[in-house]
């Protein structure tokens, strides 16, 4: 549907535990002593992840009984007198440890991940909640793109460093358990075994550690390149009638380059992390096997099998360390980050405004009369400053920027601020607002429970209708929503939008004029009907005739009952005001009547009287972004190995594919040395005494045959282990290269295309592309891809082999295939519609962080429901 985001037919009712309404704990007032984001995380969720650790425990100690059952099968099946009860039952218990060790992981899994649902959603809430509570001024120069990158990437990395802490004491356990048990298997020898794990964890652990640092300048990296990107967006209309576009491409590809040389860095370590990872097994396996057999011992297929079970077990405690390390460290970074931008200081207004006593409800006002200002008039009063300054700098030496401002307005009344531009008006605004800090002196405000009616100089339009953009989540009123279309002069537009008002308008308004713009954004506030509005500068965007009109039906008309402070430089639109002070430098230099202060009579008209029309401009359509449907198209794929490069892409299926090809050779091979024992009983060969002179020259001189089964073993073990390196760098790569290609392909199309697209696409839906989407092309994709790729090959190589060796085993396989093939089916099919529409509607984010929109809706004191829409 045009002008929709996302079809509410494709997603089913969100589940309670991601709703954002029960991942609010994190910002309950019961926590607002605990400023540390990390107590908070363990008060939400401690309790919940202690219980998981439990399941955590019981499904370790269930993946070790798998090899002891085993060894007990293989060591029963070696034997000479063979029980079928006795078999059955090891084969039973092998079965069931494997069923029950799959579900509590499955199910633990799974528990995990919604608990990581969860905490991401209380974090993406706790940062948008920041940026509708905190002031502009706090933000300390972060855009929407860094705010967007926090909501994104670090929400994510600490939901996921969060969830993954189990592992922080998984992996020393599971170390220490397999070498326990490779003890009563190859004996006082796993010592070598246990010197092989402490090295791995020294290296994985120096790995962990500079993945840590690195990983830190890179995301400093990524924010430069970011704002940079979102300063781009939003100013492309500049940039394109300026002709700046290869300027400001070399400008983002710099700071690109700078980002790639710190992923870079990240990602050949992940490689020899990856490298590690592979080749541990066989180097281990090489390591123990051919030292045992040195020592005279036979190699039987009980220690051998139960031996390699429990180093493959060795791969993910000792290889994962540095990932464990790496997404903690990351997440500790991510969490340093939103703990900066938690830290920012809310708006108070219980402390922005003192409350007045009740000798302050009247106050003597300076009354115009033909002599002057008479201060003789008790009328109640909405705000007043005495002697107040305050600054929009969070440094408390900085000077302020509204200086001694004495100020009283009254109940009703319409005072105007007038001066040049730069001299403090729409500082002073913002003070009365409670948007810039408080230094000195008091301000009182009276009435301030429904808030003010803030009309800035910078009209914030969001994705929605002309009719949402007014009535802005209140109940819809026909007579009062046509008196304020009439007075802010809109008729005229709406008439002319093929919709009316029920156009969609484009984020921020790019699809209309900024008079347009303006006016609607008065009407939303009219539409409000608050007791007091701040009007500041709102005919600047506007031509005189639509400006002279709105001044007589909406300033004098709608509003002449509230209490208005109207802030402009043109001093026509002053001319009813009861009294107007004059600002220069951020003080009031002189006030009195209009005719005194500015020489202008309140009877003066500003606009001869002629036919009035407001239509500025003719509507143009925002263009939906698309979702596609089905499988996803070849062309994609293509165009991700087109961007790796084809010779270096080949290379890297070439070498996946022979890394397989000499594991499972030397799993043949192993099995092959063991038949050989087996049949020619060679344990018998060597003798304790003999063990003593093993690493003497002469001792490798008798047993030429078993020298070249170790040596045979060795060499396809040292082949794998260097395929294997060469594979993850070659893979880490191929993934920087397609990563560049695509953010260069990405970004000279953006600055190359026709500026009408840009007032067609969001800013949000841009920003996106090169946030998140980029990041995934970065980190997501390869990551995946490997284990893809990986988990093929080894399937592929398995099955042939058991195939091989047990032919009946294919009679099995055939039957199951498409039963798993129709789940893979059904969550691939899901997995994909899921990912694209979470890409459609992320950009909205973007558009709801808006800093802009966090002044409104401060300011109008949304109720709870109405903040969660917008």
């Amino acid at each position: 549907m045009k002008g929709k985001d996302a079809d509410p037919r494709l997603v089913r009712p969100v589940p309670l535990y991601t709703r954002s309404a029960s991942s609010t704990s994190l910002d309950e007032s019961n926590m607002d002593e605990m400023k540390s984001l990390w107590k908070r995380i363990a008060k939400c969720y401690g309790f919940k992840f202690a219980f998981f650790g439990v399941f955590q425990f019981t499904a370790m100690l269930a993946n070790f009984a798998k090899p002891l059952t085993l060894s007990y099968l293989l060591v029963y099946m070696e034997g000479t007198v063979k029980d079928p009860t006795t078999g059955f039952t090891y084969a039973g218990i092998l079965i069931a440890l494997a069923l029950f060790e799959g579900t509590l992981s499955v199910h633990l899994d799974y528990q995990l991940q919604r608990m990581k649902i969860s905490l991401r959603t209380a974090l993406v809430q706790s940062v948008y909640n920041k940026t509708i509570l905190v002031a502009r001024h706090r933000f300390e120069g972060k855009t929407i793109g860094e705010i967007l990158n926090l909501m994104s990437t670090d929400c994510d990395r600490v939901a996921n460093s969060v969830v993954n802490l189990h592992q922080v004491w998984c992996v020393p356990v599971q170390v220490i358990l397999v070498l326990g048990l490779l003890y009563f298997q190859v004996g006082y020898i796993f010592s070598i075994g246990l010197v092989f794990s402490l090295v791995m964890i020294f290296v994985n652990h120096s790995i962990g550690k500079y993945i840590g640092r690195v990983n830190q300048k890179f995301m400093k990296a990524k924010d430069a390149r970011i704002r940079l990107l979102s300063d781009i967006v939003y100013s492309i209309s500049y940039i394109k009638m300026s002709a700046m576009e290869k300027i400001f491409k070399k400008k983002v590809e710099k700071l690109r380059d700078e980002e790639v040389t710190h992923l870079g860095k990240v990602k050949y370590l992940d490689a020899a992390c990856v490298y590690f990872w592979a080749a541990t097994p066989v180097i281990l396996s090489i390591i123990l096997f051919t030292i045992f057999s040195y020592f005279g011992e036979a190699l039987t297929a009980a220690k051998v099998f139960t031996s390699l079970s429990l180093i493959n077990m060795l791969i993910f405690p000792l290889n994962a360390y540095p990932w464990v390390i790496n997404g903690t460290m990351e997440g500790y970074v991510s969490l340093k980050r939103l703990q900066k931008m938690l830290d920012l200081t809310v708006i108070d207004y219980q402390q922005v405004y003192e409350p007045t006593s009740t000798d302050d409800d009247c106050a003597l006002l300076d009354t115009p009369s033909m002599y002057g200002l008479v201060n003789n008039t008790e009328v109640p009063f909405i705000f007043k400053l005495s002697n107040a300054s305050f600054t929009n700098s969070t440094n408390i030496l900085a000077p302020s920027t509204v200086k001694n401002i004495n100020f009283k307005v009254a109940k009703g009344d319409l005072v105007g601020i007038a001066g040049q531009v730069g001299s403090g008006k729409s500082s002073l605004v913002q003070a009365i607002a409670g948007e810039i800090d408080r230094t000195s002196g008091s301000l009182l405000m009276n009435d301030n429970h429904d808030g003010l009616g803030l009309v800035t100089q910078e009209p914030w339009i969001f994705n929605g209708t002309v009719r949402e953009n007014i009535i802005f989540g209140s109940a819809y009123n026909p007579e009062l929503y046509r008196k304020i279309i009439e007075a802010t002069a809109l008729v005229d537009d709406i008439e002319s939008w093929p919709a009316g008002d029920l156009t969609w308008l484009g984020e921020r308004g790019t699809t209309i004029s900024g008079g347009q713009k303006a006016r609607i954004h008065l009407a939303r506030q009219v539409y409000q009907e608050k007791e007091i509005y701040l009007l500041d500068d709102i005919f600047a965007s506007l031509d005189r005739r639509v400006a002279s009109h709105i001044y007589e039906n909406v300033v004098m008309g709608l509003l002449r009952d509230t209490t208005r402070v109207v802030v402009s430089h043109q001093i026509e639109f002053l001319r009813d005001a009861r009294i107007v002070y004059k600002i220069e430098n951020g003080e009031f230099i002189e006030s009195g009547t209009p005719n005194e202060i500015l020489g202008v009579s309140k009877f003066a008209s500003v606009v001869p009287e002629e036919e009035f029309h407001a239509t500025e401009g003719k509507k143009k359509e925002e263009e939906a972004e698309d979702k596609a449907d089905g499988a996803v198209n070849a062309r994609v794929y293509h165009a991700y190995i087109k961007a790796t490069g084809y010779p270096l892409f080949i290379a890297i299926v070439f070498f996946v594919v022979l890394m397989q090809l000499s594991k499972n050779l030397s799993d043949l091979f192993l099995t092959y040395w063991i038949h050989h024992d087996n049949e020619n009983t060679t344990s018998s060969y060597y003798s304790s005494e003999k063990a003593k002179t093993f690493f003497s020259k002469d001792r490798m001189i008798p047993m030429p045959q078993k020298l070249s089964f170790i040596q045979v073993f060795i060499l396809i073990g040292v082949f794998n282990s260097v395929i294997t390196l060469v594979r993850a760098f070659s893979f880490a790569k191929g993934g920087l290269v397609a990563s560049k290609r695509l953010h260069e392909k990405l970004l000279d199309s953006v600055l190359s295309t026709f500026p009408s697209w840009f007032h067609k696409t969001p800013p949000g839906r841009l920003i996106n592309r090169f946030s998140s989407d980029i990041n995934e092309a970065d980190d997501g994709l390869p990551f995946i891809l490997n284990i893809f790729m990986n988990d093929c090959v080894q399937l592929m190589g398995t099955v042939i082999i058991i195939s091989y060796a047990l032919p009946w085993f294919i009679v099995i396989v055939i039957p199951l295939m498409p039963f798993y093939s129709s789940l893979q089916f059904y969550y691939r099919h899901t997995a994909r519609d899921l990912k694209r529409l979470a890409a459609k509607l992320r950009f909205l984010r973007s558009t709801s962080i808006s800093v802009k929109q966090s002044l409104e809706l401060r300011r109008s004191e949304l109720s709870g429901s109405r903040t969660r829409k917008y």
